[in-house]
């Protein structure tokens, strides 16, 4: 089968984003802004595209093939600054993934009541079951997986246009659109902070599209097609936010959607779509946040294994390490060319994305996913992990706190990369004026979202605070008792 082109990595893009963004945060940043979360959505999407024009520039100046932790390794050679980058992405990725089995287990506890057994809340072992499935899917092969996801794809896409349009157009013509301006009149103080505040909570709905460079050689004319993907995706996904945001508080009481904001969708689409309208959204629901799962599970676990390649992450699996030198490290992590270890590690490790995301290499459809005998697959051991993670999050996180620990590890690295495109602008040939909007934006949504946390939820907040802190003093940790096998990366 031929590679990908353009309208397939919009695809991809755009679901990364809407799939469990729009079921799991939305409902939230709604319930903090307001009718004025529009703005909490425009704000966040031109945030998450400075960072987007700051990813493509680094990856065009970089050459080697692969996301943050390749451009912080090749631009500073510093093992120790890669893996704060790599870890705190990975954890993010496992955080989405609890997060979207949360949302999961909410639509489908809304759909089918409220149950448990052996006084075991149904939610919580629904979210550990939809996880669990995807750990089994991901480990049957990388064909199962892709074609799981393929047929996910349009449907959810076109699922939340649909309520967007539709439900804008009923409240415009049964005059009650509402878009918040009377309110922001009211108050503006507050009609500034709320849609800000909003715009931090929001960010891991904005996070999605950089997976598309961790895995560039599936598509055709690499560079040209994800840079074209990313500049459509991040604009899509911001106008199907604001026309939801639109439609949902135009039609529900603010109240209503604070009480239930992982299901408010469910309560807007009764309206003008009826019963019939309301299922669909929630059988939508459940097929975007499932796919996010899936999809999240096999890019993290890509990500676990190069991670693991270029020595920034303990290997328990049994992935050999290059241990961080420089060249070896080039091709672990971006899965290109670079040394004598890209036949054995880089190259495979594109494969195995591409069979997974595009569906294009059959020979790896008929692979045993977790079996890593000839080098080229991922282990089991790194699925199960992440997954096991994930459950634990699921279960025991609020929604509150999951959202804010997915959005802060998002916020911190986009603004990283954005920081060091301004940093490198001479280099770069770059409008200095886009990653500039992308750091002081980044800089300024991560205090405000762990302040307003401390104010509002101080327990959300010190959970936030000493999950944190485990993961960079457990990454410290490592580093300074594992510097023999990364001590080469250093140069």
């Amino acid at each position: 089968m031929g590679k990908l082109g353009l309208k397939e990595a919009v695809a991809m893009a755009v679901g990364g984003m809407i799939g469990g963004g729009i079921y799991s945060a939305f409902g939230l940043v709604v319930s903090i802004s307001g009718r004025l979360s529009w703005i909490a959505f425009l704000l966040a999407g031109i945030v998450a595209l400075s960072a987007g024009y700051s990813y493509i520039k680094m990856n065009q100046y970089v050459g080697d093939r692969g996301g943050a932790p390749t451009y912080f390794h090749d631009l500073f050679g510093d093992t120790m600054l890669t893996g704060m980058v790599g870890w705190t992405l990975l954890f993010g990725y496992i955080v989405s993934m609890a997060l979207y089995a949360y949302a999961f287990s909410s639509f489908f506890t809304k759909l089918f009541g409220r149950l448990a057994f052996n006084q075991i809340p149904i939610a919580n072992l629904i979210s550990i079951l939809v996880i669990g499935a995807f750990v089994g899917l991901n480990l049957m092969g990388a064909g199962s997986t892709g074609k799981a996801e393929d047929f996910l794809t349009f449907f959810k896409v076109a699922v939340i246009g649909g309520f967007g349009i539709w439900g804008v157009y009923f409240a415009v013509t049964g005059n009650i659109f509402q878009p918040g301006f009377y309110e922001f009149m009211l108050n503006p103080t507050i009609g500034i902070a709320d849609p800000f505040l909003g715009a931090a909570m929001s960010f891991v709905a904005f996070q999605g599209w950089q997976l598309l460079l961790y895995d560039q050689d599936k598509f055709s004319n690499p560079e040209e097609t994800i840079r074209k993907a990313i500049y459509i995706a991040i604009p899509v996904a911001t106008l199907l936010y604001v026309l939801v945001a639109f439609t949902t508080t135009s039609i529900l009481e603010l109240p209503v959607i604070m009480v239930s904001p992982e299901t408010s969708l469910l309560y807007a689409a009764l309206p003008f779509a009826g019963q019939l309208g309301a299922l669909l959204i929630g059988f939508s629901a459940l097929f975007s946040t499932a796919s996010a799962v899936n999809a999240t599970l096999f890019s993290s676990a890509q990500f676990s294994r190069e991670l693991i390649e270029i020595g920034v992450l303990p290997d328990l699996t049994g992935v050999e390490s290059d241990g961080g030198d420089g060249s070896s490290s080039e091709s672990g992590s971006d899965g290109s060319d670079g040394s004598d270890s890209s036949d054995s590690d880089g190259s495979n490790s594109d494969s195995s994305n591409d069979s997974s995301n595009s569906n294009s290499n059959s020979d790896d459809g008929n692979s045993d996913e977790s079996s890593d005998s000839d080098g080229n697959q991922i282990p089991s051991g790194i699925v199960i992990g992440l997954g096991v993670l994930s459950m634990a999050f699921a279960v025991y996180g609020s929604l509150m706190s999951i959202t804010t620990f997915a959005s802060l590890a998002f916020i911190a690295v986009f603004g990283g990369v954005s920081y060091v495109a301004y940093r490198e602008r001479d280099n770069l040939d770059i409008h200095p004026t886009i990653p500039v909007v992308g750091t002081v934006g980044c800089t300024l949504f991560f205090p405000v979202l762990l302040y307003d946390l401390y104010v509002h939820s101080s327990s959300t907040f010190w959970l936030v605070v000493v999950i944190g802190l485990l993961v960079v003093g457990s990454e410290l940790v490592y580093f300074k008792f594992a510097g023999a096998q990364t001590g080469g990366a250093q140069s």
